[in-house]
């Protein structure tokens, strides 16, 4: 049996060709059926994590794409639920997309800082608080935060540093409260 036969995992980050793909598809490799998500499209307009779910059915995965812009708390509601339309559960729930904006502390737009905080950090609150309920009525669950040692500063990107303090600072509490 694989480590993850019968179990439902979504996947934030998994169209960037990076750590989120890289999850999606050792995921499915062990027979969790992965809804991955991102929201990027390519040069021809084709959503990037369409070609991963195509390349994991490939290997003999399941997968379902998904599109949410994780910057919204309504959307991250809609991706959890579509773990549990698609596949009637969740199990697993990994956070690793991850947005970086390299500017200095004086350069750095309202809108710049709000972008980067709402992936990195509020994504992960969200998604956490709409997955949460259903894995504590089945009496199982996972929740995986990807963060980064720029948590303890990183020059350039004050924004991206202060996210991810917030994400691993979450993670920590989560764990006691939980």
């Amino acid at each position: 049996m694989k480590k993850f036969e019968g179990k439902v995992a979504v996947v934030t980050g998994a169209g960037s060709r990076g750590m989120g793909t890289e999850v999606a598809k050792m995921l499915a490799e062990q027979g969790a059926k992965v809804i991955a998500n991102g929201h990027t499209k390519n040069e021809n307009g084709v959503y990037k994590v369409d070609i991963i779910v195509d390349e994991i059915r490939k290997a003999g995965g399941e997968a379902t794409a998904a599109h949410y812009d994780i910057s919204s708390m309504e959307n991250d509601r809609l991706l959890i639920q579509q773990a549990i339309d698609t596949y009637g559960k969740i199990d697993i729930l990994c956070c690793v997309a991850g947005l970086i904006k390299y500017s200095s502390l004086m350069d750095i737009s309202e809108e710049e800082w709000d972008q980067v905080m709402n992936v990195n950090a509020k994504a992960v609150f969200a998604l956490t608080k709409a997955a949460y309920p259903h894995m504590d009525k089945q009496k199982f669950g996972r929740i995986v935060v990807f963060a980064s040692s720029a948590a303890f500063g990183l020059a350039g990107s004050t924004t991206y540093s202060a996210s991810k303090a917030a994400s691993l600072s979450f993670t920590e509490a989560l764990g006691y409260e939980l």
